[in-house]
């Protein structure tokens, strides 16, 4: 089924953000109450949702990409055309080299076999990164002298009763994820927590 109307844009609040009013039930027409549709605007094409966000009718988002390639803004009036789309996943990237998959393309990652320990972790860097990667490995045993050094999830590891901290080189830095312990009733397990980027040598949060 395809929806055509004429529609105003919207602004959200204060933000840059906007939004147009679809004219139909939604839930009366395809017995759901979020559409994923193949949208245009002014023949601009675009996937998108239609929902509720707490307002009294169905909307779908404008993007500001999608508002500069139309040339319009906030009241202007936009020509509207919808169609259901299937829910299919977006389809992974496949690495060349190693054949991993991953949901984003040319993701980070370490390409080949598992090292077996951290000197071999480091010697398949880029020969720009291991200076650096040797510099953190020595900053994290002074820190953490009782610590068991590992591999896991193929990064190098510091592991004591359970992983604290991993290190891995990235295209454009180096990161840090360090692990937290989640507590209950039943069992005690490590997390994984966020991330410390450096890039040359500086360390952001």
């Amino acid at each position: 089924m395809e929806l055509k109307f004429r529609a105003t844009i919207l602004q959200n609040g204060n933000m840059d953000a906007a939004y147009v009013e679809v004219p139909y039930d939604i839930k009366e027409l395809f017995g759901k109450g979020r559409l994923l549709v193949n949208a245009t605007f002014d023949g601009i094409p675009y996937r998108g949702q239609v929902v509720k966000m707490g307002t009294p009718c169905y909307i779908i988002g404008v993007t500001r990409q999608i508002r500069r390639q139309i040339g319009k803004s906030f009241g202007d009036t936009v020509e509207v055309v919808l169609q259901e789309r299937d829910s299919e996943e977006a389809p992974l990237w496949k690495c060349p080299k190693c054949g991993k998959t991953f949901q984003k393309k040319g993701q980070s990652h370490f390409c080949g076999e598992k090292p077996e320990n951290i000197d071999a972790y480091i010697q398949c860097q880029d020969p720009d990164k291991q200076e650096a990667l040797q510099h953190i490995r020595q900053i994290l045993r002074s820190a953490l002298p009782e610590a068991e050094e590992r591999i896991s999830w193929s990064m190098p590891t510091y592991w004591k009763k359970h992983n604290i901290l991993h290190f891995a080189a990235s295209k454009g830095h180096i990161g840090l994820y360090h692990h937290t312990l989640r507590r209950n009733s039943r069992t005690t397990r490590p997390i994984r927590g966020r991330s410390v980027s450096l890039t040359a040598g500086l360390m952001t949060r």
